[in-house]
């Protein structure tokens, strides 16, 4: 299956890292502890990890498929390490279907495996310009706290001023690939866009003559900035 064709997403799936493997302790010393993930719509997901350190885990938990009939999981997971450049080691999942060194690890059809055994795609390669620069925007915005004109309590004035300027460059390339999508939409890069919708009976004459008056005054701005 070709990455086009993937269309669930890591985001949709539980996922196991190294980082918190390593944080809870579980390559340092053995122990058992149960991991729950919880998702939006407020069910859970729960596994019992077994470490055997440093390199083996154990990952213990119950299937369900769609007839109600459960069955214990027991998937032995290898840690392998690798040295770091300025000194220590540094450790990796190995997947168990392919082998692949991986820092994450996805739950999908009963199992933990890596994201390309799983057939994930990240949610941001799916984007498109315009949601990317309106999820950053939302992103700048979540770190003023919903107020962008006001220095936050706490902020140095420097950070306010440089999140400001980021801001303004985001809602920039925002304007940008809206501008980029109006024109792919309605063909206006062809000679034969604006004629296309005289044809049309999509809109009416006055619509027409406001939408092409914005498009011009766009033109004019983005000829302007180059």
């Amino acid at each position: 299956m070709p990455p086009s064709e993937w269309t669930l997403k890591t985001e949709d799936c539980c996922a196991l890292s190294i980082k918190l493997v390593r944080k809870e302790g579980f390559l340092t010393s053995p122990r058992e502890e149960v991991l729950t993930w919880t998702f939006s719509d407020g069910s859970r997901t729960s596994i019992r990890v077994v470490s055997n350190p440093p390199h083996q885990i154990t990952l213990r938990y119950t299937i369900t498929d769609e007839r109600g009939t459960s069955w214990p999981v027991s998937d032995r997971i290898r840690i392998d390490w690798t040295p770091c450049h300025l000194g220590g080691k540094r450790p990796w999942f190995s997947c168990p279907l392919c082998g692949r060194r991986v820092g994450v690890l996805f739950l999908r059809a009963g199992y933990f495996r890596c994201r390309h055994c799983q057939k994930l795609r990240y949610r941001c390669k799916s984007e498109t310009p315009l949601d990317r620069s309106r999820r950053r925007i939302h992103k700048i915005e979540c770190r003023f706290g919903g107020d962008t004109f006001n220095r936050p309590k706490g902020m140095h004035r420097t950070r306010f001023e440089r999140l400001q300027r980021r801001l303004d460059d985001a809602e920039e390339r925002e304007s940008d690939a809206r501008f980029n999508a109006l024109v792919r939409h309605f063909k206006l890069d062809s000679p034969s866009g604006p004629s296309a919708w005289l044809n049309s009976q999509i809109f009416d004459q006055e619509s027409i003559r406001v939408l092409s008056f914005c498009m011009d005054a766009l033109k004019k701005v983005r000829s302007q900035k180059e």
